[in-house]
């Protein structure tokens, strides 16, 4: 009969295996932040869709314009955080608002928030693609009528 050393055995490689500690470039790479909603949104989103709509000009603007709104609300906030329940907040918040150039103080229409949520949706879809987020906070929310 054979005998090996402990350090030969075979079950003395699978519990060698099971203690070693997992990289740290590993760690960093599964655990790094989601990026803030207006980092993202003027910067990776932006030059993507510039890229995406450049023989369309005025899609880039409506983005952008609605962009602008959206962060007015979500700014600060990372993307894992904003979920359903916060977009519908800002359909509260952005239909309390008077139009930009509206001196009879009329109020946001629901087209134009349908614009930005329809943009939201699309930033959202981006981010997955990227891994930046692992889900679309506007896939539950209705749009208005």
């Amino acid at each position: 009969m054979t005998v090996l050393p402990s350090s030969m055995s075979p079950n003395a490689s699978a519990v060698g295996f099971a203690r070693r500690p997992v990289p740290s470039v590993i760690v960093s790479l599964t655990t790094r932040p989601a990026p803030r909603f207006a980092d993202f949104a003027s910067g990776e989103f932006a030059f993507w869709c510039k890229n995406e709509h450049k023989d369309r000009p005025s899609t880039y603007q409506r983005y952008m314009r609605s962009i602008k709104a959206l962060t007015e609300f979500f700014g600060k906030k990372t993307l894992e955080v904003i979920a359903s329940g916060l977009v519908e907040k800002y359909k509260l918040y952005r239909s309390q608002q008077p139009r930009k150039n509206a001196r009879d103080g009329r109020l946001v229409s629901s087209a134009a928030i349908n614009r930005d949520l329809a943009t939201l949706r699309i930033l959202s879809n981006f981010a997955m693609r990227l891994g930046k987020a692992t889900r679309n906070p506007v896939k539950g929310v209705k749009f208005l009528p």
